[in-house]
């Protein structure tokens, strides 16, 4: 069972590097300014993906929100 857990992840690990390697060749065909991960004063971007800290904060707030209530017992 232990094997089969570090052979996933693994070949995740070596999934996500070859997606990345991949991501960085065909960007740079196109234009010179390709980050894989780049961080601004109002953004991060993944890849393509720009995602607002302000998103962030308010997914991170709603979850604590759900998570934090009180148990409901019958």
């Amino acid at each position: 069972m232990k094997k089969t857990g570090i052979i996933i992840l693994l070949s995740v690990l070596m999934l996500n590097i070859g997606v990345a390697v991949a991501y960085k060749n065909t960007k740079q065909l196109l234009y010179d300014n390709s980050r894989i991960i780049s961080f601004s004063s109002e953004s991060v971007s993944i890849y393509d993906y720009n995602i607002d800290y302000k998103d962030i904060r308010k997914t991170a707030n709603n979850i604590k929100n759900t998570f934090s209530t009180e148990p409901i017992t019958i």
